[in-house]
């Protein structure tokens, strides 16, 4: 996570109106988890493992979901230009899926999304948007999540819409019947996060829109160290004092070290859970807001420096933050730092093929020269809510 990819659309004390839940969007303490109950229900009636097709430049928390589910993954390699797979891909692996999982880039929804969703739905292939990383784009008119059987959101910090932690499933009016009331009744049967957690998420939601400023920020803020200081009882002043104006003082290191071990020891994949209503209620009034693209504010610059923005015809971009692929030299990544402002791949540094190469879950198959490319010359940069045009 980088803090300055913070939420676009939450105020602190300004989310207090009116709210309805949408009926085909299922909350769940996770995206993962939301991933993972999808994959669970679908095995399940289908009567066997089903083998889900994904591409190597992701979050390794995806492949944790389809372990959990237990599934099967097909890892697939990418378009370096679109960060994601095109027709060409899918077609050489489709006859052997029962899942696709589309993955969305950093506002960039995929180009080919038509085409891909076309091929799915010939072959009988479910179809899933991964849209963690991509919020209210379209190609020629389609809303992202508009052409698949299901989306999946997320809610962490560094998102356009946050709850700290959460996620969401959308169900697409496409599936049938018996099936959206089979993951209604299933996730209503899930338990809810638990209320003390929901609070101190909010709470520290709250703390952390104020502390980071375009003036003062640190990448990979311990949100979770906030969380269970506050949750200790640490006064929050204290809290402040240990991670913005001094993360160099030993309080400050040894609360991120217990945190860090308090993290390792938490399980590897949590119990699926409803996201709590306090959390949805601020996630919906949220969506009230409108969108405001971002792009313009880096694109002088990355013309000056010889790089180029991904555009595509059609496309358009909203996210809070921007991704590029930097030149073999640098040359961006040396810019930022010359100009203080950090720049990296925060997100995906070491692609799926290399985390999960072993793993027997995971078919692998090519050299994933284009993955490994993206994981190595990918530059997240910021863009601030206040900087929006």
């Amino acid at each position: 996570m980088i803090v300055r990819a913070r939420p676009k659309f939450l105020a602190t004390g300004q989310n207090t109106g009116e709210w309805s839940p949408d009926p085909q969007r299922l909350y769940f303490d996770h995206g993962r988890s939301a991933l993972s109950f999808l994959l669970t229900l679908l095995r399940q009636r289908t009567g066997r493992q089903l083998v889900v097709g994904l591409q190597s430049f992701n979050c390794g928390t995806v492949a944790d979901a389809i372990i959990h589910s237990g599934n099967r993954g097909m890892v697939l390699d990418v378009d370096p230009e679109c960060f994601s797979v095109t027709p060409a891909i899918v077609s050489k692996s489709l006859a052997e899926l029962d899942v696709l999982l589309l993955t969305h880039y950093q506002g960039l929804i995929n180009p080919a999304y038509a085409e891909i969703a076309e091929q799915c739905g010939k072959q009988g292939v479910w179809l899933i948007d991964d849209a963690a990383q991509t919020e209210g784009s379209r190609v020629n008119g389609q809303l992202i999540g508009s052409l698949a059987d299901f989306k999946l959101e997320s809610y962490a910090f560094d998102k356009p819409f946050s709850s700290l932690t959460g996620g969401a499933l959308l169900i697409n009016s496409r599936v049938p019947p018996d099936l959206q009331a089979d993951l209604v009744r299933g996730h209503a049967a899930q338990p809810e996060e638990f209320p003390r957690k929901a609070q101190l998420d909010l709470k520290a939601l709250d703390l952390l829109m104020d502390w980071t400023t375009p003036e003062h920020y640190r990448g990979r803020f311990p949100y979770n160290l906030v969380r269970r200081l506050l949750g200790a009882g640490v006064p929050t002043q204290a809290i402040r004092g240990w991670l913005v104006h001094d993360p160099a003082t030993l309080p400050a290191k040894v609360g991120r070290f217990i945190n860090h071990q308090l993290t390792r020891l938490s399980p590897a994949f949590p119990a699926v859970k409803r996201l709590h209503s306090l959390k949805v209620k601020i996630l919906e009034q949220q969506r009230a807001t409108a969108h405001r693209p971002g792009i313009k504010l880096w694109q002088p610059q990355l013309n000056r420096l010889g790089l180029s923005i991904p555009i595509f015809p059609g496309v358009d971009v909203h996210w809070n933050r921007l991704s590029v692929l930097d030149s073999e030299a640098g040359t961006l990544r040396g810019w930022c730092a010359a100009h203080g402002i950090e720049a990296a791949n925060y997100n995906w540094p070491e692609p799926l093929h290399v985390l999960f190469a072993d793993h027997p879950r995971f078919t692998m198959n090519g050299a994933y020269a284009a993955s490994s490319l993206c994981a190595r010359r990918v530059v997240n940069l910021p863009i601030w809510m206040e900087e929006l045009p």
